[in-house]
C-alpha cells in the first residue's frame, strides 16, 4: 500500500478528545462501558485508516510504486561526561537565569522594606501599620506570655 492516509488513525493528540466524548456522551456512569467503547473507536480508526488506503491504492494511486530513501548522516556514540556536564550546565544555567530574573529582585525588594527605617520603624509599619505590636491582627506577645506563663512575665 503506498498510501496511508492517517486522518482517521488515532494519536496522542487525539486521545484525550476521545476519552471525553465516550465519558460524557456514553456509557457515563460505567468505566468497563467507556472502556470498551474507546477500545471500539480505536479499532474502528484504525480498520478505516487501512479500507481508505486499499481503497485509495485499487484507484487513484494505481501504478509503479516510488521508492523512497532517506540519507542520514553517520552515527557517532554518545559521550557520556560530555552529555552529563552539558545537562547540568544547562539546568544550572535555566535555574541561576530564572533565580536572577525573578527571586533576586524580590529578595532585594523585601530586604528593602524591611531594613530601610522611617522614625523608629520599618516602612511596611511606618506607613500602614503592618506589625506594629496591638494593631488589628497583630497579638502583644508580652501580653500573650504574661496568661501562658506567669513567672516569666513577673506578675
Amino acid at each position: 500500500m503506498p498510501s496511508s492516509p492517517t486522518a482517521f488513525a488515532p494519536c496522542n493528540g487525539r486521545f484525550p478528545l476521545l476519552i471525553f466524548l465516550c465519558s460524557v456522551f456514553f456509557f457515563a456512569g460505567s468505566a468497563a462501558g467507556g472502556a470498551l467503547l474507546l477500545t471500539g473507536v480505536i479499532a474502528a480508526s484504525v480498520g478505516l485508516t487501512l479500507l481508505v488506503s486499499r481503497i485509495l491504492s485499487a484507484t487513484v494511486l494505481r501504478g509503479e510504486a516510488v521508492s523512497f530513501a532517506l540519507e542520514l548522516p553517520p552515527y557517532r556514540m554518545p559521550q557520556i561526561g560530555r552529555v552529563i556536564v552539558r545537562s547540568v550546565r544547562d539546568r544550572t544555567l535555566f535555574v541561576l537565569a530564572r533565580a536572577a530574573a525573578v527571586a533576586a529582585p524580590a529578595g532585594v525588594l523585601i530586604w528593602l522594606l524591611a531594613n530601610v527605617q522611617i522614625g523608629e520603624y520599618s516602612y511596611p509599619v511606618a506607613h500602614h501599620g503592618i506589625f506594629r505590636p496591638g494593631s488589628a491582627g497583630v497579638r502583644d506577645r508580652r501580653r500573650d506570655t504574661a496568661c501562658v506563663y506567669p513567672r516569666l512575665s513577673g506578675e
